[in-house]
């Protein structure tokens, strides 16, 4: 297990690598959002939290703002938990409501710490919510909070929507992040290229 869940943290690394270095301008892990792990435990299928792992290795080299954005049916607990009172990185979670749904946690409240306050941002939304009510979420939400923080790179995360009853097809999920939108695109970015290659 240790093999394989190595290899997809990997994989994300080397993806957050290139989009960081310039190789690339986006980045994609296919193995799914492995965001549950904590730092000390395995939890619901991810052993290693690879969305942590890059993130961190981004501020290691520098970064001062990432952005997390979850639009997978399950809160992005274990990246929310690893990030929590850091102000440089803002977690974004649209998921099924923690009453129906694993991991229980995920509510509007849980915003940050005091020093960090406003750095977690969660949606829970009802059991059943479709296309029409995700997107309406989504729109409310993602793009005015990408456009004020202005991170330097962005790291979403998708899943498996049969896991839950959140039921977002590829088409709700293609119109977030659809080129042209007025909204900062949910992928991967590094904006400040020229800051990095002068580094």
């Amino acid at each position: 297990m240790h093999d394989a869940a190595a290899l997809v943290a990997g994989a994300t690394l080397a993806a957050a690598r290139a989009v960081w270095e310039g190789a690339a301008e986006h980045g994609a892990s296919i193995a799914g959002g492995l965001h549950h792990a904590m730092a000390g435990h395995a939890s619901g299928f991810c052993v290693y939290n690879h969305p942590a792992i890059a993130i961190a290795w981004l501020l290691g080299q520098g970064a001062e703002r990432v952005a997390y954005v979850d639009i997978d049916v399950h809160h992005g607990d274990g990246v929310q938990a690893a990030f929590w009172d850091d102000p440089r990185v803002l977690t974004i979670s649209l998921h099924e409501h923690p009453a129906t749904l694993f991991p229980g946690s995920g509510l509007p409240t849980e915003a940050g710490p005091r020093d960090a306050e406003g750095s977690a941002v969660n949606v829970a939304l009802p059991a059943g919510t479709r296309d029409a009510g995700w997107l309406r979420a989504f729109h409310a939400t993602v793009p005015p909070l990408l456009r004020a923080g202005r991170p330097e790179c962005g790291w979403p995360t998708v899943d498996d929507p049969d896991l839950g009853t959140v039921r977002v097809g590829l088409h709700g999920q293609g119109k977030a992040g659809r080129p042209g939108a007025d909204h900062e695109h949910v992928r991967m970015r590094r904006h400040a290229r020229s800051r990095c290659a002068a580094e």
